[in-house]
């Protein structure tokens, strides 16, 4: 299908270069029952009650609203989105709209996938027991993934995809078959289907995200014809009303609507753009009233049957809404980063029922099982004390991108980010206050020995050392011009620093002098290494990514004498792992550790890394930047998004 949907995802050149966004900032409320994510070993934390990207949104007649996003399987809530259950079923990725023809009944479509992605074929399945139990009922369509479905009772129902292709079955989906379709809707991917009677219908889609179109049927889909066009404004979704009325949503806030059957269509006002902002969504609780969802965060409401909109929410940070429902007097629309929406007067007023900080969360530090702190994007920094049950913003007195955290006690920690910031707490983050870096450079990563003795390192080789609590700070050279993600000291004197160039620099002079090594994959130039653990003296691992190309192979690289030289670890003769970057790396002893990257990629091992075994990614709509794990089985990810989650089973 077209990216439209799935417009979240973030590209991330490196911890350094972490994009300024304007976030929420807000502190979670009470606790909420934490979610499993689509890997159960993990739950979320952060946002509340979820922080998955959601796509499409349905009701059961019971008033149960079923969801579901990139993630596997489903979401749903009996409680208009307050509180979300997760049935985690189906392939590790891939379904794009869901359906519930009655309490009992519902089907979804999407793209099959397995655990290197998506396979580009459409997939049906389907739930007779409420959503308990889902299975799949239809081969997978080659080269065909579908976007839509819709059902009229139990029996009959369509769902469109990929080349302007539609299936029909009547029989509950137990067969289904493709109905033809116009030659020119071939080059189309249709992802809404509306269907307001057993034979009249409409379908809504776009042509490589340049143009759209609408087809109508009078037949049940034996025969479909073009009903409208638009050249330059792809049509990502609609809805119809009895058996003359359908409205049809996309880009740059375009409404476009028939009362005549499809013979005449007229453009609706709408408000002007937040930017490039694009209608995501529609829905008609009646001929009149209607609601669509924005790329924007921003809902719509008509009450003249769409010929004028205005605006009735938007969401304080920008995040992205993708899907709106009507169900009576109940609306519910779902977005980005766990954001749902919620009305209960059919759409003219909408609160924002989750919570937290939807922040970029860069770096996590726990001094102990329950005591911790992340920050991230626009100054934010969150603490917990209960073990990250809950959160509490606090307020870094910056609004500038915080990249760098270290606590050495309770009360004692820094902060670090862009244009050469380091902010020092006494009292556990209560209040911050400005360090002189002298630099106007950013900063990636600073390291406490203890509460007097610190190191810090940034941008082109840039490296910090204090021995009075960052009271004053001196610049030391470690030899290189690489830019430097990482910096750990295991004891007062001994050292390591690795960034670009897969430069790995070590000290055991307390950084008087340094030592240079590179790590290196094949004939490749050296890997970007993002994060290292040490766990002595000698011991140590590296990780990052390696430009191979227009590949990016994932490398994670291990010493035993301390820094000197390094192996690289993986499965191929490559010598790699992923194929996408590893931002995150973490060992608590010598044999245990984690490895996080893009995409909510997870690898873990039991054996020092002599093999990785990659896990069901958690989040894989976003990105992983940093793991911290304070026992062999307790530990927490953060990334894009305000991704905090937790794992009390060592990832696995």
């Amino acid at each position: 299908m077209t990216d439209h949907p799935s417009t979240r995802r973030l590209a991330i050149a490196g911890l350094l270069a972490l994009v300024a966004l304007t976030l929420l900032l807000a502190t979670a409320g009470a606790a909420q029952a934490a979610i499993p994510t689509a890997n159960p070993a993990w739950t979320w934390l952060n946002p509340l009650p979820h922080g998955e990207g959601l796509d499409s949104v349905c009701f059961t007649p019971a008033g149960d609203a079923w969801s579901t996003g990139l993630t596997r399987g489903f979401l749903s809530s009996t409680d208009g989105g307050a509180t979300w259950s997760a049935t985690r079923t189906g392939p590790p990725l891939g379904f794009l709209g869901v359906e519930f023809a009655d309490n009992d009944h519902g089907w979804a479509v999407g793209e099959s996938s397995d655990a290197y992605g998506m396979t580009g074929n459409g997939i049906i399945y389907r739930s007779t027991d409420g959503g308990t139990t889902w299975t799949s009922v239809h081969d997978p369509v080659p080269g065909m993934p579908l976007g839509g479905v819709d059902f009229l009772g139990v029996n009959n129902g369509w769902a469109v995809g990929r080349f302007g292709t539609v299936l029909c079955t009547g029989d509950g989906g137990d067969t289904w078959s493709q109905q033809d379709t116009p030659d020119e809707a071939a080059a189309y991917d249709f992802t809404g289907v509306s269907f307001t009677s057993t034979s009249t219908g409409w379908a809504f889609g776009d042509e490589s995200d340049m143009a759209g179109m609408v087809l109508a049927t009078a037949d049940g889909g034996t025969t479909w014809t073009v009903a409208h066009t638009e050249a330059n404004t792809p049509l990502w979704n609609g809805d119809a009303w009895g058996t003359q009325t359908a409205w049809a949503v996309g880009a740059d806030l375009s409404v476009v609507f028939t009362t005549d059957g499809g013979a005449t269509w007229a453009d609706g006002v709408t408000p002007a753009a937040i930017g490039f902002e694009d209608i995501m969504d529609v829905d008609f609780g009646s001929a009149t009233q209607g609601v669509a969802c924005t790329k924007a965060g921003r809902i719509i409401r008509t009450t003249d049957g769409g010929a004028n909109w205005a605006v009735v929410f938007a969401a304080g940070d920008g995040t992205q809404l993708n899907a709106i429902g009507l169900d009576g007097a109940t609306g519910l629309a779902l977005g980005e980063d766990g954001l749902t929406v919620r009305s209960t007067d059919s759409g003219a007023t909408w609160t924002d029922v989750s919570s937290g900080s939807r922040a970029v969360i860069a770096h996590a530090d726990f001094v102990s099982a329950n005591l911790g702190w992340v920050c991230g994007g626009t100054g934010t920094v969150l603490h917990t004390s209960d073990g990250g049950t809950t959160w509490t913003a606090q307020a870094s007195g910056t609004t500038r991108n915080l990249i760098g955290l270290d606590f050495v006690s309770a009360t004692r920690g820094w902060i670090t980010g862009a244009h050469g910031l380091i902010r020092r707490t006494t009292n556990g983050g209560t209040t911050w206050s400005s360090q002189r870096s002298g630099t106007t450079g950013g900063i990636g990563d600073i390291d406490f020995s203890s509460a007097s003795r610190g190191w810090a390192c940034g941008a082109e080789g840039l490296l910090l050392r204090t021995t009075d609590g960052g009271r004053t700070w001196t610049r030391r050279s470690a030899g290189t011009k690489a830019d430097l993600f990482s910096v750990q000291f295991i004891d007062r004197t001994h050292g390591w620093i690795c960034g670009s160039n897969g430069v790995v620099a070590r000290t055991t002079n307390a950084g008087r002098t340094w030592s240079r090594t590179h790590v290196r994959v094949l004939n490749w130039p050296g890997a970007t290494l993002f994060s290292m653990s040490f766990v002595n003296r000698s011991e140590g691992w590296v990780c990052g990514v390696t430009a191979a190309g227009s590949d990016a192979l994932g490398t994670v690289a291990h010493t035993t004498d301390g820094g000197r030289t390094w192996v690289l670890q993986g499965p191929t003769k490559q010598k790699t792992v992923a194929e996408m970057d590893l931002n995150g790396i973490e060992f608590t002893d010598a044999n245990n550790g984690l490895v996080v990257g893009d995409y909510g990629f997870l690898m873990w091992t039991t054996d020092g890394g002599a093999h990785w075994k990659e896990g069901i990614r958690p989040t894989p709509d976003e990105y992983l930047v940093d793991v911290e794990m304070v026992s062999p089985t307790v530990g927490y990810a953060v990334g894009t998004g305000g991704t905090i989650i937790k794992t009390t089973s060592g990832g696995r």
